[in-house]
């Protein structure tokens, strides 16, 4: 059986970890597929990375998945438990289709039938426009007993079609399901160059600049344009 842990830390890391297998929709080869890769790096590596990052090669902006994940949640060891069980009186059923069933055996509220943040709601990052996560996960928000919970797989494979990790419960923060969403698609810099403060704000929608007392600096119409701050220091997080 397995054993089961509230380490917020410890569980990202072997769900970032496990490994899903390898699937001939794949276009990658050896180590091309996310959890290939993650299983190079300690869980140190993965408390060392910056929070999000910048690729000034290619213009384009990342969050870590790890601390997006570790930040917004707290695994929620006994519901776990519960679909672990369900899941193996099931067997031959696909997690995808265990989680739904799983849910209607808890008696939540179909999604789009009755209150929106009592119901559930699936959803998968990869259709998610502006989403800056380092990689991709899938998962059903849902209320149960006027908390929030996500029953969340990570896309651990190649192919965004399959290749994501046995489904695990965790309780939302307190920006609940909004707040999740919002953070996958937003990230904060600060300029580490000598004497500057500079600040750059990467949202959906809008790139903004601004100095150490918040005033408009530049307004950026792409990352390309920002790679590293007017004053030629690099971007951190």
């Amino acid at each position: 059986m397995e054993t089961l842990t509230n380490n917020t830390e410890a569980v990202i890391y072997g769900m970032l970890t496990e490994n899903t297998g390898q699937s001939i929709l794949d276009s990658g080869g050896a180590y091309g597929r996310n959890w290939q890769r993650n299983q190079t790096k300690t869980l140190e590596d993965f408390r060392a990375e910056a929070t999000a990052w910048i690729d000034a090669d290619y213009g384009l902006v990342f969050k870590s998945l790890f601390w997006h994940l570790v930040d917004n949640l707290t695994p929620d060891e006994p519901l776990t438990a519960h679909f672990n069980k369900f899941a193996d009186l099931n067997p031959d059923d696909g997690y995808y289709e265990l989680m739904e069933l799983w849910l209607d055996a808890l008696g939540v509220e179909p999604e789009g039938q009755g209150d929106i943040y009592k119901g559930r709601w699936m959803f998968n990052t990869y259709n998610f426009d502006g989403c800056l996560l380092s990689q991709d996960i899938q998962g059903v928000f849902f209320d149960l007993n006027g908390n929030d919970y996500l029953i969340l797989q990570v896309h651990g494979g190649c192919d965004i079609r399959g290749g994501y990790t046995k489904p695990r419960v965790f309780s939302l923060g307190y920006e609940g399901r909004d707040g999740f969403i919002l953070n996958t698609q937003s990230a904060y810099f600060i300029c580490n160059g000598p004497e500057c403060s500079n600040r750059l704000s990467v949202d959906y929608c809008s790139l903004e600049m601004s100095d150490e007392d918040g005033n408009d600096i530049d307004t950026p119409k792409d990352i390309e344009d920002v790679k590293v701050c007017t004053c030629g220091g690099a971007w951190v997080a």
